[in-house]
């Protein structure tokens, strides 16, 4: 069991006559119904301390010269049983299966008295790497090799010393190889128990897969999950919130003209504005039952692309009194719907920055769609500002515009560039890579990564 405190040389020879009935004096060799016992115990006393013993070949000579005494077995026949049974003994696979295929090498390199074991599998590219290893020298560039060919099913070509493998098959196809380096004239003796190891390899192998393969299929729901919530936290700070504020301080314009007209037509004319306010409102609250239902705007639905960042930049314009205009050249119709939304609340956040931060008079936007790529620019004649130290601040105070925008192209494969100093202009500046299905032999978009924000002043 693990955590057991293996024993003695001496302490082997106790257990191992402990557990086996006494002999008689002067008593035949045992029974050939009794003999199975015998070495059963024997193999059950090796393999339950594997684990955490890496025993010596004078142990093992000591165990199997007790059990051959026991049962009447010549020795050579008892050791070749007692290892069979001990590489056999399933209850190796109750622990982990890295522990159980370092056990297994153990107890194999033991009872072969080889001068390395090791185990290698086969990764996605074809080559092998070394899973685990017992011995001396066990990872040297012949082993390598000699694994290599194992797993394709070839021979080498030329001497490779003492080194010697056998494949390990997870469905009929070799997944790995089992490579011992022996002393001369031991391989025939060797190969055998080498084929029992390889079958309980086989199951830990597959068990470890498995394991690997789940672990990394949580880390990729976990990064996913992660990635989400971080979108959401844009896709409300970039749509919704973004809409709010630009309501308060639309309000807060009605408030003062209130203030300072107080005539009817005033007044109607404030009513008339009351309303188109209460519309707005209306919009964002559905938004934001849309960001609850983790569903895109369907305001992305049913109107272009060009209709909809003409339909921001009209806003935007009459909201301000910024002049503003806008171009848009190129295909949209190629454009997946995560970069329309991205492309859109990126637009959105630029502007917003201008109508709060700039003093800004005039303001551009700028969208083309290339063969290969998506280049955006949002330009205004405002007062502009410190980059790297409107960065830092709105870091430090959680602000997630600025940061927002240059997350939201690096989901996307492109990046964002800031161009600005004090006293202006400010031109914003991103790209990103054109959508492309993969297919075979073209993986250069799916090998694309973007960067964050670059800053210019």
């Amino acid at each position: 069991m693990l955590g057991e405190t293996p024993p003695s040389n001496d302490e082997l020879v106790r257990q191992l006559i402990e557990r086996l009935p006494a002999r008689a004096s002067g008593e035949t060799p045992r029974p050939r119904t009794e003999q199975p016992f015998g070495l059963s115990v024997a193999a059950d006393l090796l393999s339950r301390f594997a684990v955490d013993h890496q025993w010596t070949a004078d142990e093992v000579d000591t165990v199997i010269a007790t059990a051959s005494s026991w049962t009447g077995i010549p020795e050579d026949v008892t050791a070749e049983l007692v290892c069979r049974h001990a590489l056999r003994d399933v209850r190796l696979l109750e622990y982990p299966p890295r522990m159980a295929i370092e056990a297994e090498l153990r107890l194999l390199r033991a009872f072969t008295q080889v001068e390395s074991v090791s185990l290698w599998v086969t990764g996605a590219s074809g080559r092998v790497s070394c899973l685990q290893a017992v011995g001396d020298r066990p990872t040297t560039r012949r082993t390598r090799v000699v694994a290599q060919l194992t797993v394709q099913g070839l021979r080498p070509r030329g001497p490779v010393g003492f080194i010697h493998a056998i494949p390990i098959l997870r469905w009929q196809r070799p997944a790995g190889a089992l490579v011992v380096r022996t002393r001369p004239g031991d391989v025939h003796r060797v190969l055998p128990l080498m084929t029992e190891a390889a079958a309980m390899l086989t199951t830990a192998l597959e068990r470890d897969m498995l394991l690997a393969r789940n672990a990394e299929r949580e880390r990729s729901v976990s990064a996913s999950s992660e990635k989400r919530l971080v979108r959401l936290g844009f896709d409300l700070h970039d749509g919704p919130i973004q809409d709010l504020v630009a309501l308060a301080g639309d309000l807060n314009y009605l408030r003062r003209k209130a203030a300072r007209e107080g005539d009817a037509e005033a007044l109607a004319n404030l009513l008339e504005q009351m309303g188109e306010l209460e519309a707005r409102i209306r919009e964002v609250d559905h938004g934001l039952r849309e960001l609850a239902h983790s569903l895109e705007p369907a305001s992305l639905y049913g109107r272009t692309f060009e209709q909809l960042l003409k339909h921001e930049v009209t806003s935007f314009s009459s909201r301000t009194e910024i002049e503003a205009d806008l171009t848009a050249t190129g295909d949209f119709s190629t454009l997946s719907a995560s970069q329309r939304f991205a492309l859109l609340l990126v637009v959105k956040e630029a502007l917003s920055n201008v109508r709060e931060h700039s003093a800004a008079t005039a303001a551009r936007v700028t969208v083309t769609v290339r063969r290969d790529r998506i280049e955006g620019e949002i330009w205004d004649n405002g007062q502009g500002f410190a980059v790297e130290r409107a960065l830092v601040r709105a870091a430090k105070n959680g602000r997630l515009g600025l940061v927002g925008m240059g997350e939201r192209m690096r989901l996307l494969g492109g990046k964002l560039e800031i161009h600005s100093h004090p006293g202006g202009p400010t031109l914003t500046r991103f790209t990103i890579p054109a959508w492309q299905p993969l297919v075979a032999g073209d993986q250069q978009f799916a090998r694309r990564h973007g960067e964050s924000i670059s800053v210019r002043a």
